[in-house]
This record gives structure tokens, C-alpha cells and sequence, in this order.
């Protein structure tokens, strides 16, 4: 491993030590099984399910496993029209129900055809999983980071992805543990994704009472595609399984009340999943 990508390593292996120890006895260890317990009892069944990026990695997982476990019906926004059509036809083929529509998340005109195209179709949106970003790495000195607005754009337009919403009864955000912690070398990164944790906890001061679960999912890196070039040397860090993120996201779209999951965090690392509560999130 090069010397640079070994000192990557050192600070994430510290933070997500950090991070649980930060919390203490208020970080709750969610077994996968019990995450997903909510599905077996049919809490997603029938239900209509958004999620945006649902063609790669995390969004794709999910959007398969909401379908084929949970009997969601499922709504898939993506940038490329031949991915949301085979995600769709995958589903199908399952014996579930889905439809899709190319969507850019930079483009609030592209959200609204989405939401739209949701309503037209089942009527109604019950779940809304806005999963979409990217990655970027480089140094806050150079003067063209973040140049092209690749990175803000699809992280902080999820605030448009909310607004863009007809009542869902849970809304989960993916943001990272980086949405907690210090990480080397993606500074614009680690930006994006602590305003999504400053926009989660806004959203469920004022969505609590209205009987709208939002939660953030704050991973760990999963080496997926969003990564690029980049995804080889991820593999070679401290990475959490897809698996377990994606358990997170169930967990938190199917969000049985009993759980009282609104303003949570459910984060994983290389343990697992674990819980921080909304009250203790503003712990120093």
C-alpha cells in the first residue's frame, strides 16, 4: 500500500474507533436480523418506495432487496436510462412491481418529473431514500476542487429531493461516516456530507409531529463504483460490507414505530450497524 494511502488508513481505522467510543453505551448495536425483522412482519409490503442513484452499488442493492424481501413497490431514479430500465426489469422479473425514469439529481425539473412520475404511477410515495452522490478526492489548496460541481450538486441537492416530497412516512439519507468524522484528502466530500447530517436533523424538528421517520445512514467506504479509479486502493482500506449498509437502509425505510428511528443515525463500520441517538448526536 502506498505511503499515502497507509496514512488513510491509520485516520479512518482511528475515527470509526473514535466515533463509537464518542458515544459510549448511547451507541446501540443493531443485529442485522433484528433490522431486518420489520420486513418479515411486512412493514414495507405494498408500499411505494423512491430511491434515487438506484442503479449502482448501495442504491441497486437496495432497491432489489425492498422489492424482492420487503414487496415494496419501488421507484428507481438514475442518470442513465439503460441502467434504471434493467433494474426495473430485474425487479419484475421477481414477480415485483417497479417502474423508473432517468433522473439527474443537480436538476430540480428532473426531481419533480421523478416524484411526479412516482404519483402518476402508484399514486402515492410512502419511502423516500435519497441515495445519490458522488465521490472526490483532492486538496482544499488547489484552486479547482470541486470545480465542475460534480460533488456539492448531487449531496446537497437532496435538500431538493425532500422538498420535492408528497408525504412519505420515512425519509432515510445516505450520508457517511465522514458525515461525522475528519477524513483525509476530500475535504469537499466530508463538507457535503456533514450538511446532509445538519439537513437530516433540521428535517426532523420539523417532521416528527407530522409522523415522518427521518433517518441518516452513515456508512463507512464500501467499495462500490462510486469510487472510479479510485476503487482499488478502498479495497485495500478498512471498508464495511454492502451488506450491512443496505440492512441500515431497510431498517430505517421500513422504521417500525416502536423503534423510534426519526432523527437517528444508524452508522456502520467494520462491527457492524449501531445507533446513535438523535438527542446524543450534539454530544462534543
Amino acid at each position: 500500500m502506498a505511503p499515502c494511502h497507509d496514512g488513510i488508513r491509520k485516520v479512518i481505522e482511528r475515527e470509526m474507533l473514535r466515533l463509537r467510543s464518542t458515544y459510549g453505551a448511547e451507541a446501540i448495536p443493531v443485529a442485522s436480523s433484528r433490522a431486518l425483522s420489520a420486513l418479515g412482519h411486512g412493514a414495507l409490503r405494498a408500499k411505494v418506495v423512491l430511491v434515487t442513484g438506484g442503479t449502482k452499488g448501495l442504491g441497486r442493492e437496495f432497491a432489489l432487496r425492498a422489492a424482492r424481501e420487503g414487496g415494496a413497490r419501488l421507484v428507481v431514479g438514475a442518470r442513465g436510462e439503460r441502467g434504471v430500465r434493467e433494474v426495473v426489469e430485474e425487479i419484475e422479473a421477481g414477480g415485483g412491481e417497479a417502474t423508473g425514469l432517468a433522473t439527474d439529481v443537480t436538476s430540480w425539473e428532473s426531481q419533480v418529473a421523478l416524484f411526479d412520475h412516482a404519483i402518476a404511477t402508484f399514486g402515492r410515495i410512502d419511502v423516500v431514500v435519497a441515495n445519490a452522490g458522488v465521490f472526490e478526492m483532492g486538496s482544499f489548496l488547489d484552486d479547482e476542487v470541486d470545480a465542475d460541481g460534480k460533488l456539492t450538486k448531487p449531496d446537497l441537492g437532496t435538500i431538493d429531493v425532500d422538498n420535492a416530497s408528497t408525504g412519505p412516512k420515512a425519509l432515510v439519507i445516505l450520508g457517511s461516516l465522514t458525515s461525522f468524522v475528519a477524513t483525509p484528502g476530500c475535504p469537499l466530500y466530508a463538507t457535503s456530507k456533514h450538511a446532509l447530517l445538519g439537513l437530516q436533523r433540521a428535517l426532523h424538528t420539523e417532521s416528527e409531529a407530522a409522523g415522518i421517520s427521518v433517518v441518516l445512514v452513515a456508512s463507512g467506504p464500501v467499495p462500490t463504483d462510486i469510487f472510479g479509479p479510485l476503487r482499488p486502493m478502498i479495497e485495500q482500506l478498512p471498508h464495511i460490507k454492502l451488506s450491512d449498509t443496505v440492512d441500515a437502509m431497510l431498517f430505517a425505510a421500513s422504521s417500525p414505530s416502536e423503534e423510534k428511528l426519526g432523527g437517528c443515525t444508524l452508522a456502520t463500520d467494520t462491527a457492524g450497524i449501531f445507533r446513535i441517538p438523535f438527542v446524543q448526536a450534539y454530544r462534543e
